[in-house]
């Protein structure tokens, strides 16, 4: 995901940039310190959640969808769906065939 929108918080500091050439954000961080990221904007976040810095400042990964969460609801919604579609169409077909 390169060029997107980071947003990086702690207490009341706030740190924003974007992704770089291979996806990576980096920032300075205080060793056992729990950070609020977000990836992405508003609506189309991409990961929004809390990531802890380590003792070492070990390198933190974070991975994400390329599909912002709404379209990922309307992709498991229209994928539960077909199944029911095919059993309601067989279903009318045998009543329609069984009423011939």
């Amino acid at each position: 995901m390169v060029g997107f929108p980071v947003t990086v918080n702690i207490n009341n500091s706030t740190f924003t940039g974007t992704t770089n050439s291979k996806g990576e954000y980096n920032f300075e961080a205080v060793a056992n310190s729990i950070y609020n990221l977000t990836i992405g904007t508003g609506s189309e976040a991409y990961f929004s959640g809390q990531v802890a810095a380590t003792a070492n400042n070990a390198v933190i990964q974070v991975t994400t969808s390329f599909l912002p969460p709404s379209v990922q609801l309307e992709v498991a919604v229209i994928l539960a769906a077909i199944p029911v579609a095919i059993v309601a169409a067989y279903y009318a077909y045998r009543r329609l065939g069984a009423s011939r």
